[in-house]
C-alpha cells in the first residue's frame, strides 16, 4: 500500500544527482529501494488498479522507470537517473496518438499529466523527402 514519499526520498535524489557514481549508489542502494523504488511501485500498482477498475475494457499497462541510465545514452552524465517516473497507458505499436497518464518525481519537483503525443509528420518523412529530391542516392 502506498504510504507516500518522504524526506529520505528527496535526500536520495539530491544525493544521486551530485554523486552519480556506482560506489555512492551501492552505499545507498537500500535507501533507494526502501524510499524510492518500492513507494513508486506501490503508487503505480494502486494507480493502475484504480484506472483499470474505471476503464476495464482499455487493456491498460503500467510502467515504472529504472534508476539505471541506458549505457548508450550517457553523454557525459553518470550511470543513474536523478528522477523516476511511472506511466499508465494502453499498449500500442505507435506510441503517438495514444493517451498516457504519467507521474515523475525528481529532487526539485513532481510532475503529473495526462498526455497525448501527436506526430506531426510520418516517422520517415525526411527519408521520403530526400528520396524525391535525390533519387540517385537511394538506388544501388
Amino acid at each position: 500500500m502506498f504510504q507516500g514519499f518522504n524526506d529520505k526520498t528527496i535526500d536520495f535524489l539530491w544525493g544521486i544527482r551530485f554523486n552519480n557514481e556506482r560506489s555512492w549508489f551501492l552505499e545507498h542502494k537500500e535507501m533507494y529501494q526502501a524510499n524510492l523504488q518500492q513507494p513508486m511501485k506501490d503508487l503505480s500498482s494502486e494507480l493502475y488498479d484504480y484506472l483499470q477498475d474505471k476503464l476495464p475494457n482499455q487493456g491498460l499497462m503500467c510502467k515504472v522507470s529504472r534508476i539505471y541510465r541506458d549505457a548508450r545514452r550517457l553523454h557525459g552524465r553518470g550511470p543513474y537517473k536523478d528522477h523516476l517516473w511511472l506511466s499508465v497507458e494502453r499498449p500500442s505499436e505507435d506510441k503517438c496518438n495514444e493517451p498516457c497518464f504519467w507521474f515523475e518525481l525528481s529532487p526539485m519537483a513532481t510532475a503529473t499529466a495526462v498526455d497525448c503525443l501527436v506526430r506531426a509528420q510520418p516517422p520517415c518523412w525526411h527519408c521520403a523527402k530526400t528520396e524525391k529530391s535525390a533519387p540517385k542516392l537511394w538506388k544501388r
